[in-house]
């Protein structure tokens, strides 16, 4: 058995475990599992707390070993939205929950108990890596342009648009984030992106041409209510206050 599969098994079993349950699980004979026992100890994967007693030993260390647990508890997955932003230094906001996509569904809701968002996305929206290598392993993560049409996609999952125009405001390649946007098939995160564009400074060419054939209205801020003002330009719901993303925050300065 491979040493990720054994990863994803004992994971599987909660925090807390004994040597005998992972044993079962792993379905070993006693020499290989204490093989792997063995070398997932050495590279902090668990810990022994008492005899025959182990826990996963990344659940209270830093963002890049909580980045590491995600993707053993989702395997095919990348760390995105907010986590990647803060990642990337593009937000000062530190989010509570690590979040990765994947296109695997299953029910990941307890998941979040133990600190992980899994948000499933389609096969044509999973793009847009790099590698980051942590404690020996590999560990995907979207990139800067990627991330933020990814947030511009679906802003409940980076704390709201106030955090995408954060990320805008430090620089990023905005054309690629458009091209991205469009690769997605995300007509909402162009139109967000348009609209932050007109009150950042910064134009992307032809979209506003591209979004006057768009058909509907989309929110500006899902996390808020749906009361706003009507933007026909932008085809959007303006639902955040006047002047909310021109203010400039600590964090600009």
């Amino acid at each position: 058995m491979r040493e990720m599969e054994a990863m994803i098994k004992m994971a599987e079993l909660g925090e807390v475990f004994t040597g005998t349950e992972a044993r079962e699980a792993l379905n070993m004979k006693k020499g290989a599992f204490y093989y792997h026992i063995r070398r997932l100890e050495r590279d902090g994967i668990i810990e022994r707390i008492g005899r025959n007693r182990y826990r996963l030993g990344l659940h209270s260390q830093g963002a890049s070993d909580s980045f590491v647990l995600a993707s053993v508890m989702v395997p095919e997955s990348a760390v995105g939205y907010w986590s990647a932003l803060n990642y990337y230094g593009m937000t000062e906001q530190i989010p509570r929950l690590t979040y990765v996509l994947t296109t695997i569904r299953r029910n990941y809701r307890n998941l979040e108990s133990r600190g992980i968002k899994a948000v499933i996305i389609r096969k044509k929206k999973f793009f847009g890596f790099r590698v980051l290598r942590i404690a020996g392993r590999t560990v995907r993560i979207t990139d800067p342009e990627k991330t933020v049409a990814d947030c511009l996609d679906r802003p409940r999952n980076c704390g709201g648009i106030i955090e995408v125009a954060k990320a805008l405001r430090l620089g990023v390649d905005v054309e690629t984030v458009a091209e991205n946007l469009r690769k997605m098939g995300s007509n909402a995160g162009l139109k967000r992106l348009g609209y932050l564009g007109e009150i950042l400074g910064f134009e992307i060419s032809g979209l506003n041409e591209e979004i006057n054939e768009m058909k509907g209205y989309s929110l500006l801020d899902p996390t808020l209510g749906r009361k706003g003002r009507w933007n026909g330009k932008w085809r959007l719901i303006v639902n955040i206050p006047e002047g909310y993303l021109e203010e400039e925050s600590e964090y600009d300065r």
